[in-house]
């Protein structure tokens, strides 16, 4: 215990100096040039160094930004379905119908160039929807899409550009109205990097990766080698967390402790719990 808290003591103090050092180096972009990929980067920052834990959660944008989000969870928590904004300029609302509750695509209302941006969702258990990103050729029609996507999962038609847990951002900048998107990546790893999508001529393809963190590092190595130690210790008194079921409540904790500890919030809460 004393060693915890002499632990604990050195860490909260180490934390709260490298916080501005922390937030001033990430994240970095792996690759690219386009203009979309300077860009990404100012939401990838605003986000890193929100107010939440989590990247995946609805971006503050910057007020002079020069790309409208069109697309975009309404709120952190979309566990209940049916949960994404979108600019209707851009995206009619189209429901899915069949069994279940009720669940939409959102239509591109005007395809880019050859193909026509859809997003569907489907509901997928306690955990919420689960999202689909397509470029589908402009010739087809809602009727033909939804068919194809209802009647034989086992061989779809159409293949996801991307699919998730979390909706992807899609952005259109406000001077050319290209299109450009944001994917996310998976909610069960902390600081995911961000897969940025072009929308080009005849096809959307991935032109950069926004990284949050070193590659195969956890976040905490974002942090000075005393807080990697109070990680350590205190890592260990959660346990192994084996055999608990799909909810894995030891895996959820430990995710939420990584988001902690490297998001800047949670240097923020540990100036906080200094100050008081």
């Amino acid at each position: 215990m004393n060693r915890l808290i002499s632990a604990f003591t050195v860490a909260v103090a180490l934390t709260a100096i490298s916080c501005a050092a922390v937030a001033g180096t990430w994240p970095k972009l792996s690759s690219g040039n386009l203009k979309q990929c300077g860009d990404a980067l100012e939401v990838g920052k605003a986000s890193f160094n929100s107010e939440s834990f989590y990247l995946f959660a609805p971006p503050d944008l910057p007020s002079d930004f020069k790309s409208h989000l069109i697309l975009a969870p309404e709120a952190l928590d979309i566990s209940g379905g049916d949960a994404l904004q979108v600019d209707a300029r851009v995206f009619d609302k189209l429901p899915i119908g069949g069994e279940g509750p009720p669940r939409s695509i959102y239509w591109q209302r005007i395809p880019s160039s050859a193909y026509r941006l859809v997003v569907s969702e489907q509901p997928n258990g306690w955990r919420g929807d689960f999202y689909s990103l397509f470029a589908i050729d402009e010739k087809t029609g809602p009727d033909g899409f939804l068919s194809a996507i209802n009647a034989e999962r086992r061989a779809p038609q159409f293949n996801a550009i991307i699919s998730g847990w979390r909706p992807p951002l899609i952005f259109q900048e406000l001077d050319s109205k290209r299109i450009w998107i944001a994917d996310l990546g998976e909610t069960s790893q902390s600081l995911a990097d961000w897969r940025i999508h072009a929308v080009q001529a005849e096809r959307v393809t991935v032109t950069c990766t926004l990284r949050f963190r070193p590659a195969n590092a956890k976040p905490v190595a974002l942090l000075p080698e005393p807080v990697r130690i109070l990680e350590r210790l205190m890592d260990q008194t959660v346990g192994s967390g084996a055999d608990e079921g799909s909810l894995q409540p030891t895996a959820r904790i430990r995710l939420y402790v990584q988001d902690v500890w490297a998001v800047s919030s949670g240097c923020k809460l540990i100036q906080a719990a200094i100050e008081n």
